[in-house]
């Protein structure tokens, strides 16, 4: 049961820009309030209390709170010109995350929905009617005792729009943010450190998070459906905790993280964990024999930089064999076997006989609590099985049982259908299957570092960090890509500091720069505002002071509109020098791609004033060659020109060919000008737009002509 109270004043909340989990498409919760529906004045607070007395699974993390809360009955209710908006907060005493699910769960056409902490360190959204399938949302874990939902419907659809809360998933596991770190045993190796030859098998893996309340682990398998997506996993991770029976309907209520992995070799430093993706339906299954096959409510996004993994059902596989797991959740790990696997029986639970492998001892990790569903691997980099279970420790290293995929392969006991018509449709009678992209035209990470490089924190006594807060004035440090295309579209960014806060006086700005030996045009700018609070182990939960969570973690920012730049560009970190809050990890090396701006003039590391040691700032870009993807993106540069820019009072747009549309959207994503070809003759003059009314700031611009669509940006002075 939950207990409802009001809170008696509006919640001002600082939003930023990195955390993005499951799909979600950017831009920040409406803040202003004109007129009143229902509590305007007052945003309802509904506490819950988990029993803490049930019995725990070994790789649980939270407990779940069964709920029937209905966000339209619920919460503050008030009108910002045509749309509603919806807010509520969920409050749980000494909880270390909370996660929701909704069901049911209806978003009309334009509807958004944002979660986040009330203090302002976390936000997640905006999701949308694109951002699930079916009726239930299963929601990422918000660090912290409290999470607010707020949900953004026109009032034109409203009727349509439901969001039930049907459980609300309170997290007591000691740690400052989900998912986990620092869980694992100390014998697990860190996948970045043994990747050779399995490093597309790592881009399928996944970290699966089940029913709000526990971990299991998965991966991404092909199949001849290139619109669809599917996740090999265990059955025994969809029993239903209260039943111990496996149930299907639990694939509704999984949330999948893809590439939570370190960056760098025997580091501290966290990965991302903001690409993920809410929900699934069973595609086959058959608990008997432990096999679970899930289709994604949909595919990974192009920036997720996915991989599909092959599969092999014959008789006699050959070692050495290879398992990808998340043990207890953290960071992914690999174990390796030496050993041919061996048919084995694993009848514990109900399974049936002779329908496992055995891999009798680890030669590098183990397996853990959270490892169930994680794929085994032969020799040639393809999936055999996945792990139901065992008993490897790091003083003890064998032995596992995995679920052979060949004994499960063709049983038309499998439910709703057997795994061999979903993985071989044609029916064309293979064996083997090799692994391929999700996206023919893939995303890949663009770094000068690498899983080995040594990291350093550029500081010296007296002038602070040679890549950030300084005393002598260095107020921007940025990144010297050379892609291997032509044109090239960068789809997001990831940085990983030394120290990192929001700080709304002296925020820090991402922004990205085409030119050739030096940063030259300003193409995009977003302000990048993270704060959280630490947790403390020796009190056991979290201090009131907000500290960053930038510090050693890969941040992974997903652009709100795709940059297309040329063979070279330039990423960058702008910040006030007197800024105490930011400094980019870096790599020493004799070659120098980082460069720093003094008084408006950008430099090479090699002239810094007290440190030129830096070879490079430990920044990444997610990219892709710019070409036909859905509709046609027009890769000439010189076929369109937006000028000038900056501008001040009107922009010029020359185009070759035919123009139908042209949209101006703020940072935020709003479209703030639309002009349609019918309105050329009067609105564009010539091809001219008045911009005198707009804001100072950075605009998208997007043009849709007759050969396809051009995007680019501007700056308004």
């Amino acid at each position: 049961m939950h207990n409802l109270r009001l809170i008696l004043t509006i919640f001002t909340t600082v939003f930023f820009l990195s955390s993005n989990a499951q799909i979600s498409y950017g831009g920040f919760p409406t803040t202003k309030q004109t007129r009143a529906l229902r509590n305007a004045e007052a945003i309802p607070s509904i506490s819950v209390t988990p029993d803490t007395t049930v019995e725990i699974e070994d790789n649980q993390f939270a407990y779940q709170i069964k709920e029937s809360i209905d966000i339209t009955k619920e919460a503050a209710a008030s009108i910002v010109g045509d749309v509603i908006i919806y807010r509520l907060l969920i409050h749980s005493e000494n909880a270390k995350s909370i996660n929701l699910i909704f069901e049911p769960f209806t978003l009309p056409d334009n509807a958004k929905m944002f979660l986040y902490r009330p203090d302002g360190g976390e936000l997640y959204g905006a999701y949308t009617n694109k951002s699930y399938k079916g009726n239930v949302f299963a929601t990422t874990p918000v660090s912290g005792d409290s999470i607010m939902i707020q949900c953004e419907v026109p009032i034109a659809t409203s009727d349509s729009f439901s969001a039930i809360i049907s459980s609300v998933n309170t997290g007591f596991d000691q740690l400052r943010a989900l998912p986990a770190i620092g869980k694992a045993a100390y014998c697990e190796t860190d996948i970045i450190c043994k990747d050779k030859g399995v490093e597309d098998q790592s881009r399928a893996a996944c970290l699966i998070i089940v029913n709000g309340i526990k971990y299991c682990s998965g991966t991404l398998i092909a199949t001849d459906r290139d619109s669809e997506s599917f996740v090999l996993t265990s059955a025994h991770c969809l029993r239903d905790k209260n039943t111990d029976i496996f149930d299907s309907t639990l694939a509704n209520r999984c949330v999948f993280y893809f590439g939570y992995k370190t960056p760098i070799c025997e580091t501290n430093i966290i990965s991302s964990y903001e690409k993920s993706i809410s929900g699934s339906k069973m595609a086959s299954s058959h608990p008997e024999k432990d096999m679970a096959l899930l289709k994604l409510s949909q595919r990974p996004p192009v920036d997720y930089m996915t991989y599909e993994s092959g599969w092999n059902i014959e008789s006699a596989p050959r070692g050495p064999v290879t398992c990808i797991h998340h043990p207890y959740g953290d960071l992914m790990k690999i174990s390796i076997s030496g050993n041919d696997p061996s048919p084995i029986s694993f009848a514990v639970d109900g399974l049936t006989e002779d329908a496992h492998w055995l891999v009798d001892i680890w030669d590098t990790g183990i397996t853990e609590g959270g490892s169930s569903g994680a794929p085994l691997y032969d020799v040639n980099g393809l999936i055999i099985g996945a792990l139901s279970g065992g008993s490897s420790f790091c003083n003890n290293r064998g032995d596992d049982k995995f679920w052979r995929l060949n004994s499960v392969w063709d049983d038309v006991s499998s439910s709703p259908a057997d795994m061999m018509s979903i993985l071989d449709p044609s029916l064309s009678g293979i064996t083997k299957q090799k692994g391929k992209e999700t996206h023919e035209r893939r995303c890949y990470s663009l770094k000068n570092f690498g899983s080995f490089s040594e990291i350093d924190e550029p500081y010296e006594y007296e002038y602070g960090y040679a890549s950030g807060t300084n005393t002598f004035g260095l107020e921007e440090f940025a990144e010297k890509f050379t892609s291997q295309y032509t044109s090239t579209e960068i789809h997001g960014v990831s940085f990983i500091p030394i120290v990192g806060g929001y700080d709304e006086n002296d925020p820090v700005y991402l922004r990205i720069y085409s030119g050739e030996d030096k940063p030259e045009t300003l193409v995009y700018e977003s302000i990048v505002k993270v704060t959280a609070r630490e947790y403390k182990t020796n009190i056991g939960g979290f201090t009131n002071t907000t500290v960053s969570n930038w510090s050693y973690k890969e941040n992974y920012i997903r652009l709100d509109s795709v940059v297309t730049v040329g063979k070279t560009f330039f990423v960058s970190f702008y910040t006030d020098y007197e800024n105490h809050n930011f400094a980019l990890l870096t790599t020493p090396s004799e070659t120098k791609t980082a460069f720093f701006k003094k008084n408006g003039i950008w430099e090479s590391w090699s002239r810094h004033p007290f440190n030129n040691s830096v070879g490079s700032l430990l920044i990444n870009a997610v990219v892709r060659e710019a070409n036909t993807d859905g509709v046609n993106n027009i890769e000439n540069l010189g076929d369109i020109s937006v000028y000038p820019n900056p501008a001040k009072n009107q922009i010029h747009i020359d185009s070759q060919y035919k123009i139908n549309n042209i949209e101006i959207l703020n940072a935020a994503g709003a479209n703030i000008i639309n002009v349609h070809k019918t309105d050329f003759a009067t609105s564009l003059n010539n091809n001219v737009i008045n911009i005198k009314d707009l804001a100072k700031g950075i605009y998208s611009v997007k043009i849709t002509t007759d050969k396809g669509q051009y995007h680019t940006k501007f700056i308004k002075e």
